[in-house]
């Protein structure tokens, strides 16, 4: 019987958002995936990305795209705060 050689595969690690092979180290090495329900959880997000910049946890690229989401929940969470009391200053129960 002949043997059939054994090819060596590579693996590559692929950044979902853009399909592009990552370099470096991987995105948020280490951190578990957060829910963001509130501007409280969106700050708390952003510290952890900033520590896991520094540390060079996070490659950089990701870390702008998440920082760019997370600062847009945070520009509409404003929005509604606003708007809020916006209807309440209308309707005279502040």
């Amino acid at each position: 019987m002949e043997s059939i050689p054994e090819k060596s595969v590579e693996v590559t690690q692929f950044n979902v958002l853009s399909s592009k092979p990552l370099t470096g180290p991987l995105p948020i090495m280490g951190l578990r995936p957060v829910a963001v329900r509130s501007a409280k959880d969106a700050r708390r997000l952003l510290s952890r990305l900033i520590i896991g910049l520094q540390k060079r946890e996070i490659v950089g690229q990701e870390c702008k795209d998440l920082v760019y989401v997370l600062t847009a929940f945070l520009n509409g969470c404003k929005m509604v705060e606003i708007e809020n009391r916006l209807s309440a200053l209308e309707k005279g129960t502040v």
